[in-house]
């Protein structure tokens, strides 16, 4: 097992300030959701995947939750969705009105949340990476698990503390595998 990596002490400590209960689960290296679910014994769909996106050509915006994010100082967007999902990019950009939207390169996602692609977490500690979350995960499940900063260390906690910590932008951006 590696040493606990700082993206993931910063978490433990958001956690811990906002009184959520959550558990800490060390494992073997892995960063699919299918796989990584079997080895914490949870639900394919209860993961938090953790995807950055890059934008390109943000239009204004008249919905006030768009608004709100003030998207248009970044390029990037941290969306979370149930790992039995794929991202709908249609409905995402049409969502947050922006020409096109893309998974990022692998240097930015390093860039913008110390992780590697697998273990981003679904909390930013960067201002300029705004998170966004497809509500299904919420509606489907009590608890939601993640990667948190290791593909070696994942957290489970209830979607309820997640949703009051994060205060994020929802909506519906995904589609079935």
């Amino acid at each position: 097992m590696s040493t606990i990596p700082p993206v993931l002490t910063k978490i433990i400590n958001l956690l811990l300030e906002n009184k959520a209960n959550f558990t800490l689960l060390n494992h073997v290296a892995e960063g699919k959701s299918d796989l990584i679910s079997k080895i914490r014994g949870t639900p394919t769909g209860a993961g938090a995947k953790a995807i950055v996106c890059e934008m390109k050509k943000l239009r204004e915006s008249e919905i006030e939750g768009v608004k709100a994010l003030n998207l248009k100082d970044t390029d990037f967007i941290l969306l979370i969705l149930s790992g039995d999902l794929q991202v709908d990019y249609k409905k995402l950009s049409n969502a947050i009105n922006c020409k096109k939207i893309s998974m990022a390169k692998v240097d930015d996602v390093l860039k913008m949340t110390e992780c590697v692609p697998g273990s981003v977490s679904p909390f930013s500690f960067n201002e300029n990476l705004k998170i966004i979350c497809d509500e299904k995960i919420f509606n489907r499940f009590e608890e939601i698990c993640f990667n948190a900063g290791s593909l070696e260390h994942s957290l489970k906690m209830k979607s309820s503390d997640y949703l009051r910590i994060v205060k994020p932008f929802l909506g519906d951006f995904s589609k079935d595998l």
